[in-house]
């Protein structure tokens, strides 16, 4: 029993427990909706996981229905999802439909190093979803890959917080090139950019864009996540660096260690 924890803690909680119910009715229809209306479904997976760029008309049916529902708003002439709750309710219904596709982790000895003695450990954690990333890849399917990438960190992510924590998406159908997810554990938050390649200067200004959410919440630290398809990526360690008295851990995909050497 919560009752009435109005702290900090006491309402991550209180969400975590939320999202994690079985019998909630809305959460039935929202999934029943989903299951029913393959062009809603769409709209929404590529808004919120594909991250595209949708305008708020209701001409259109499925941004019509979609609003109806109450599944999503007009934010500045922008499809936006409602809200917080809903994101991450149909983050986990799209994650059940695709985790056979991408491939999930299962192995607990990983999970148990990365979340050791209740604490969450974000660096050791993207540095083994780059050797997970390998393990999954295969270039007949990089194209696949190289589209839902984001899905599959995801995909990773999800039985590692295992319950004990969530995460809420903060750039929901705005922007195609990146993605910040705010990530909760227990008691201590962390703050993830997820972006794919785009040259040098769209890379600064990822970390510029991560700057800013860690001042909005007062975080000391902060994460990148790039995916880096390119045919001759610079070799790239994951590393601490500081910006604007931040530290910032950088890490870097690839398409697959065996498909960068032979070409």
């Amino acid at each position: 029993m919560l009752e009435k924890q109005w702290t900090l803690s006491g309402v991550r909680e209180a969400v975590n427990r939320l999202v994690r119910e079985t019998d909630n009715e809305l959460f039935k229809s929202l999934s029943k909706n989903l299951e029913n209306n393959e062009k809603v479904r769409n709209l929404l997976y590529d808004g919120l996981i594909l991250g595209a760029r949708r305008s708020f008309a209701t001409a259109n049916p499925s941004i019509e229905l979609a609003y109806r529902y109450g599944y999503i708003q007009d934010d500045n002439g922008r499809a936006k999802i409602s809200n917080r709750i809903f994101e991450m309710v149909m983050t986990d219904y799209f994650i059940s439909k695709d985790e056979e596709a991408v491939g999930m982790i299962s192995n607990g000895g990983l999970i148990a190093e990365i979340t050791r003695g209740g604490r969450f450990n974000l660096q050791l954690c993207l540095e083994r979803f780059l050797l997970h990333w390998q393990e999954v890849y295969h270039p007949k399917n990089g194209k696949f890959f190289e589209n839902q990438c984001r899905m599959i960190f995801l995909t990773y992510l999800k039985p590692i917080l295992n319950g004990n924590g969530f995460y809420t998406i903060e750039s929901a159908l705005s922007d195609d090139r990146r993605m910040g997810l705010v990530i909760i554990y227990n008691h201590e938050r962390f703050v993830l950019e997820l972006k794919t390649w785009k040259g040098q200067l769209y890379n600064e200004k990822g970390v510029r864009q991560l700057l800013g959410y860690l001042d909005k919440l007062n975080e000391e630290k902060g994460y990148l996540l790039t995916f880096d398809f390119r045919k001759n990526p610079e070799n790239h360690k994951p590393h601490w660096r500081i910006e604007q008295e931040r530290k910032i851990f950088e890490a870097r995909v690839i398409k697959s260690q065996e498909e960068h050497f032979s070409e």
